[in-house]
């Protein structure tokens, strides 16, 4: 990780320090009990402390320079690359091109499929079709977090996505002598926030992620609507009604495949998300939503 003077070395969750001239020194984490009033007390043994002081007391004398560090990578990078400084001596940082923090910003744009699944067996909803599919324009932001330094591959990913979705379905029921046509109507606004851990698969000079996660949605506007119209001895008679609510919230698993490049200025890529659903009508009948959808993505670098 460090070479130099004072050189820091990494295996697994092992740490080491070495000095010019003198043994690898091991960083160790254990515990210390302690017996007091016939109670047993167990703190950290910060011996390992002690030795990394005598490593670098040439440099360091204010003492709150040791009791500040901790055993993580961070804070022992800091401690090695301040040693050599404070020496003058020419040091190497391996990952000195992989940040710590990063942040990187994009927005999406693209076309959803959305597919309503209806259970319509049942009295509550034998004149809904099965299946209702809506081809829609879908629009987002996405913020990602990650630590290149401590975790290469995986990324905190959180977005906020809009679509408006409108469906259609016409079914006919006959029953003896009556005719009865339903023409139904559905269309709901959805602002979702997928949730996920993003990890990378190929990192080249293009990169590949696959995301995982939890969606939370918001319905924010809705309308239903049933227009019904029944034949029966040469008679007509018609009627509207709204006899289905869309829930206000939803909860469900989503999941996507992403390609990106890196330009000059910023990174392209399209990107393909599935989602699944819990419930979307208030109702007592089965009826699931999922949504399979492709996008343009434009983001930081």
């Amino acid at each position: 990780m460090i070479a130099g003077e004072l050189s820091l070395y990494k295996d697994g969750f092992n740490f080491y320090l070495e000095k010019k001239g003198e043994k690898l020194l091991k960083l160790e984490r254990r515990e210390k009990t302690d017996t007091i009033d016939g109670k047993i007390y167990t703190r950290e043994n910060l011996a390992w402390k002690g030795y990394v002081n005598l490593l670098v007391h040439d440099c360091f004398t204010d003492p709150k320079i040791i009791s500040n560090i901790s055993m993580d990578e961070r804070s022992l990078t800091e401690l090695a690359i301040n040693y050599n400084s404070c020496k003058g001596v020419k040091y190497v940082d391996y990952l000195a091109g992989r940040p710590w923090t990063r942040v990187e910003m994009g927005i999406r744009s693209g076309i959803t499929n959305t597919a309503i699944n209806v259970d319509n067996t049942t009295d509550d909803s034998y004149f809904l079709a099965g299946r209702y599919l809506s081809y829609d324009p879908s629009f987002g932001i996405m913020l990602v977090l990650s630590s290149p330094r401590f975790m290469s591959r995986a990324a905190l990913q959180s977005e906020m996505e809009y679509i408006s979705s409108s469906f259609f379905s016409e079914e006919i029921k006959t029953y003896s002598s009556v005719t009865a046509y339903y023409d139904t109507y559905i269309k709901f606004t959805t602002l979702s926030f997928p949730q996920s851990i993003r990890y990378t698969v190929i990192d080249r000079n293009y990169r590949v992620f696959v995301n995982l996660g939890l969606l939370f949605a918001k319905n924010i506007h809705e309308e239903t609507r049933i227009e019904e119209e029944i034949l029966t001895g040469g008679q007509v008679f018609t009627g509207s009604l709204r006899p289905y609510i869309i829930d206000k919230s939803q909860a469900g698993l989503w999941g996507g495949i992403t390609f990106r490049k890196t330009f000059n200025r910023f990174t392209a890529g399209i990107d393909l998300k599935y989602s699944r659903m819990n419930k979307i009508f208030y109702d007592i009948f089965d009826s699931k939503i999922t949504r399979l959808s492709i996008s343009l993505i434009i983001g930081t670098k």
